[in-house]
């Protein structure tokens, strides 16, 4: 079950404000935000507190494991930057979770607009970022994975106490998985729909600016929160080819997320390229007929603004970004790839 969207206003200081437009008249509040709202202060606290707390419960963990394992089990404690690695995680996805659940709710009037609908409604595209169910489902199954796999190791009462350790530490990472997967399917369905690309003339994104600016808001708080624990939890090679992959699977997701609308965005640009071309053929055509100066004089207005129309469909864009966020979305998955690939040399020559 999904929790209802809520359509009162939400508390002063919790959350990022919701869009002022009146189509806009439901909040769409991720699972952690509805823990955030609950505790007192100010949010950013219990962000940071939230993100903090890996570090004193891992060697809690540790401790338990010692104490209840048996003398034979002694175990290393995680290094720094682990630990840094899954502080990063927690809090970009505590804080991300929201954020991106912000995005989507300012980004609604845009999508209702493409798919001429007059509003938000049970029927639109991404949803089921608020839900409950969803995310501690993700949660208990892990978590109940691993206390079976400890249970197994170090005995009952390890895990047993180590139940509630994991739970807090996996579920605002699995709730930030959830909205973001919702997010991806959510695009993907979106594209499914017959969009209304034709009434934002001189919009070189066919009106898919915040579309694609939403999605690109998923892509880099999934990269710089998860990559990280890819690199530095992978000690071998294999390892590290097989986080690397991962990343890569992640990335080729993202993409087929768009890639109908990338498919609906190029089919409108050649319409409009068609048009420009058969504009400019014909008040080129007279020139043909009679290549005379006249002639030339005539028409050059009219061939000027055929070559501009011609232009201006050129530099329509076949994905919903522009340059800047195109090369953001390259440096991010160079980086990473950069990263992975010198952290296998390392390994590899034994450092």
């Amino acid at each position: 079950m999904t929790s209802g969207r809520r359509k009162k206003s939400q508390p002063k200081g919790r959350g990022e404000r919701p869009p002022s437009s009146s189509s806009a008249s439901t909040l769409i509040i991720p699972f952690t935000e509805r823990v955030l709202a609950v505790l007192p202060g100010p949010r950013w606290i219990w962000i940071i507190m939230w993100s903090l707390i890996s570090i004193p419960l891992s060697f809690l963990t540790l401790r338990l494991v010692e104490e209840f394992g048996g003398p034979q089990v002694r175990s290393e404690p995680p290094s720094p930057w682990v630990l840094a690695a899954y502080v990063n995680a927690t809090f970009l996805a505590v804080w991300g979770a929201g954020k991106l659940a912000s995005e989507a709710q300012r980004t609604e009037s845009a999508i209702a607009r493409l798919t001429a609908g007059e509003g938000p409604s049970p029927d639109r595209p991404i949803k089921g970022l608020e839900s409950i169910r969803g995310p501690l489902a993700l949660t208990l199954a892990l978590v109940g994975l691993n206390w079976i796999l400890v249970s197994l190791e170090y005995g009952w009462r390890v895990a047993l106490v180590a139940f509630p350790i994991d739970f807090l530490l996996e579920l605002p990472l699995l709730t930030f998985f959830w909205v973001y997967a919702s997010l991806l399917i959510g695009l993907n369905r979106l594209g499914q729909q017959n969009l209304n690309l034709e009434q934002t003339p001189g919009d070189r994104t066919l009106g898919l600016a915040p579309v694609g600016h939403l999605a690109f808001t998923g892509f880099w708080i999934f990269s710089l929160g998860f990559a990280p624990i890819l690199i530095v939890t992978a000690t071998s090679t294999p390892a590290l080819v097989l986080n690397l992959a991962f990343f890569l699977i992640g990335f080729g997701l993202f993409l087929l997320s768009l890639n109908r609308l990338h498919l609906q965005m190029a089919e409108a640009k050649r319409g409009h390229l068609a048009i420009a071309r058969r504009l400019y053929a014909d008040a080129y055509a007279p020139l043909l007929r009679k290549p005379a100066v006249r002639t030339l004089q005539t028409q050059t207005p009219l061939l000027n603004a055929a070559e501009a129309l011609e232009k201006r469909s050129a530099s329509i864009q076949e994905w919903p970004f522009d340059e800047v966020l195109t090369g953001r979305i390259a440096i991010i998955v160079t980086s990473v790839v950069a990263t992975v690939l010198g952290r296998i040399i390392l390994v590899a020559l034994g450092f």
